[in-house]
């Protein structure tokens, strides 16, 4: 009876893990679209996504630009040049 009783509230947690996936899912969602639309609003071309990262073509003067300006801005978002 105890087995069971384990696994009925394993199950019940598994389930609220999928409605916070969901939501972290369409929060993530919002600040992805929002961010590209930022990095759009400074003459950026973002590809699009349906990923936890944004793609974004760079000129190289633009790069150079960004990449030292990035720290100075209090941007929390996190950015890797590759």
């Amino acid at each position: 009876m105890v087995g069971i009783k384990v696994a009925l509230e394993a199950g019940r947690t598994a389930l609220d893990e999928d409605e916070f996936g969901a939501e972290s899912c369409r929060v993530n969602a919002i600040a992805r679209e929002e961010f590209a639309s930022a990095l759009r609003g400074i003459g950026l071309e973002v590809l699009p996504s349906a990923a936890n990262f944004l793609l974004a073509k760079l000129l190289t003067v633009q790069a150079e630009i960004y990449k030292a300006g990035w720290n100075q801005n209090g941007s929390d978002q996190k950015v890797r040049f590759i």
